[in-house]
Formats: C-alpha cells, sequence, structure tokens
C-alpha cells in the first residue's frame, strides 16, 4: 500500500495506536512496512523512550471544571489511574495534555 498523504499517514498511526497491535501485526496486513509505520509514528509523536515499549493508548477526556479566568488561561483537571488527580491551568494543547497524562502515568508504574 503507498500512502503518500501526511493525513493518511496520520490517520494510521492513530489507528495503530489504538489497536494495540505491535507494527508488524498492524503494517504487514495493510501492505506496510513496520519500519516505515515506526517512522511515521515517530514523526508525529516524537520517539519512543528508552525502554522501546510503546506506550499504551489512553483515552484522554477534558472537561471544564470552571470558567477560564481570561481568555487565554483555561484550567482543566485530569484523572489518572489509582484515582489521582491533577489540575493544570494555562493554555494546553490536546496533544499537549495527551503527552502529560503519558508521562504522569508512566512515572506512576514504577
Amino acid at each position: 500500500m503507498r500512502v503518500s498523504k501526511e493525513p493518511d499517514r496520520a490517520r494510521l498511526v492513530r489507528e495503530w495506536d489504538s489497536s494495540g497491535l505491535t507494527s508488524e501485526a498492524f503494517a504487514v496486513p495493510r501492505g506496510i512496512r513496520p519500519e516505515t509505520l515506526r517512522a511515521w509514528g515517530r514523526a508525529l509523536r516524537g520517539p519512543l523512550e528508552r525502554s522501546g515499549r510503546r506506550p499504551a493508548a489512553r483515552r484522554v477526556e477534558v472537561i471544564e471544571v470552571a470558567p477560564a479566568p481570561s481568555p487565554v488561561l483555561g484550567e482543566i483537571e485530569i484523572s489518572l489511574a489509582g484515582k489521582r488527580q491533577l489540575v493544570v491551568r494555562g493554555d494546553w494543547s490536546p496533544s499537549q495534555v495527551a503527552e502529560l497524562v503519558v508521562a504522569l502515568e508512566a512515572k506512576g508504574q514504577r
């Protein structure tokens, strides 16, 4: 399968992330080389941690808990595993929130 458009690559990486499959199990049936799929993933979300394990896909739900004090700043409540909660304030993009959740969950598992 030849995938030349960036949105198609991003869609496939998102599908791979949510599948829980290895790069080989996901890519080969679709006619994609596993190395290529991993390269697309690194390009979209950065390199993997040194462990070489891909973090498990996590569902991130953002709930507004209070009106933003200004047009720039907002408040986000994050519920983590083990009933831990965190409130962050500021201008956070969804990808930044997701990165924070993955980092905190990984730290909580150590």
